[in-house]
């Protein structure tokens, strides 16, 4: 008989609680909480492991989220910055010294002719330096095929040995046709006759 009545008050004392709870969550307030502790109940008691992979799953994603944040802070710099220097140039005309306008202008404009001027000797140097490397190459491959040729003939080499230089003599060839190429572009950009 005790035990009927204790159940009995339990069961009247849940519901009015469980009334309370819910007239007080009508207005939206709580609803995860619960949806939280009926998921709770409805899920077998975890292990261990799968808390610790879960808790490892949350802090990936908080890892991501902060990442996701500091790229998007980055991005308004980027902005910001690219906003400020709008319209600024080279900031050639922060220093003119004792030069105004027009004056400044044209010492900029003679600077611009020099630097090109120099830019195009230095050019026209390394032209040179690659065509003397080509017309030495050229020799040296030539004199190579000619010494493998009669080495060959004369049979102090094997075919192995004559298969293999004169592969190499190929890439060396090669190698010089990748040269000129570069030279004849070199050459076009800066308009020389050949």
């Amino acid at each position: 008989m005790k035990r009927i009545i204790i159940y009995t008050l339990t069961m009247i004392s849940f519901l009015f609680f469980a009334d309370n709870a819910y007239t007080q969550s009508e207005k939206g307030k709580g609803k995860a909480e619960k949806a939280q502790k009926e998921a709770k109940k409805e899920r077998p008691a975890e292990t261990e492991k799968d808390q610790q992979e879960r808790t490892k799953k949350t802090d990936k994603r908080d890892k991501n989220k902060r990442k996701d944040k500091d790229k998007d802070k980055d991005k308004d710099k980027d902005d910001k910055v690219k906003k400020e220097n709008n319209g600024q140039g080279n900031a050639y005309g922060k220093n003119k010294g004792d030069l105004e306008g027009k004056e400044f202008g044209q010492e900029r404009a003679r600077q611009a002719r020099l630097k090109k001027e120099k830019k195009r000797k230095e050019v026209k140097a390394t032209i040179s330096k690659g065509e003397k490397k080509v017309r030495e190459a050229l020799e040296k491959t030539e004199n190579a095929k000619k010494e493998l040729e009669s080495k060959k003939e004369r049979g102090e080499i094997s075919e192995k040995v004559y298969k293999r230089k004169k592969k190499e003599i190929l890439e060396a060839e090669k190698a010089v046709e990748e040269l000129e190429e570069k030279i004849k572009k070199g050459k076009e950009t800066l308009n020389i006759p050949e």
